[in-house]
C-alpha cells in the first residue's frame, strides 16, 4: 500500500434488511499511522473506519471495527487486536449504525490510503459481519406463519427463524 489507494470490495447477493454491520479485516503495515480505511456501501455512503490511528507501530491482526463495543480506535495502540470502534465516531460522523435497516444487498468496498511512499503493506483480507435486522426477520417469520397455515410442525419454524437470525460472514478474502 505504498502512497496509493487500494479498493478491495464484497459482493454481496443476500437481500435482506441489516440489524448490525461491523468489518473485520487484516493488515499488515509498518507504520499504521500512515494508513486510511473508509467502508463504502452499495449506494455510496462512506464511514471511516480509522486515519492516522497507530503512530509508528505495526499491523492490524483480525480487527473487528463495531459502534456498539469496545474502545475507540483512535485511543488505542498497534498491533489491533480485538474490537474497536471506528474513528467516524470521535469525529461525530455517522458510523456503521447507519446501515441498519437498509438492504444489505450490493457491492461494498473497503477503501485504504496510504499517505507515504516509502512505507508499504499487505490487506490480508477483510468481511462484513451482519446480523439480520430483527424486526424485518419476525415480520418475515409472521407472513410466513399465514401462508404456511399450520403446514409444518412449531419446531421447524422456529428453527428458520433462529437461523435467519444468525450473523453472517461476508468476505474474508
Amino acid at each position: 500500500l505504498p502512497r496509493s489507494t487500494v479498493v478491495s470490495e464484497i459482493e454481496v447477493d443476500e437481500d435482506y434488511l441489516i440489524g448490525d454491520l461491523n468489518i473485520q479485516l487484516s493488515i499488515t503495515h509498518t507504520y499504521t499511522s500512515y494508513l486510511d480505511a473508509y467502508l463504502i456501501s452499495p449506494d455510496g455512503q462512506r464511514v471511516e473506519l480509522f486515519s492516522s490511528v497507530g503512530g509508528s507501530d505495526d499491523h492490524f491482526d483480525r480487527t473487528v471495527i463495531d459502534d456498539d463495543v469496545g474502545e475507540n480506535i483512535t485511543r488505542a495502540r498497534p498491533p489491533f487486536r480485538g474490537t474497536f470502534q471506528p474513528s467516524a465516531l470521535v469525529r461525530r460522523q455517522p458510523g456503521l449504525n447507519q446501515f441498519r435497516g437498509k438492504n444489505l444487498k450490493g457491492v461494498w468496498q473497503l477503501m485504504i490510503r496510504g499517505s507515504r511512499s516509502d512505507r508499504s503493506g499487505i490487506l490480508h483480507g477483510w468481511a462484513l459481519l451482519v446480523k439480520p435486522d430483527r424486526e424485518a426477520v419476525n415480520q418475515l417469520g409472521e407472513v410466513e406463519q399465514r401462508l404456511q397455515s399450520n403446514a409444518k410442525p412449531e419446531d421447524e419454524r422456529g428453527d428458520r427463524m433462529e437461523e435467519a437470525q444468525r450473523e453472517r460472514r461476508f468476505g474474508d478474502r
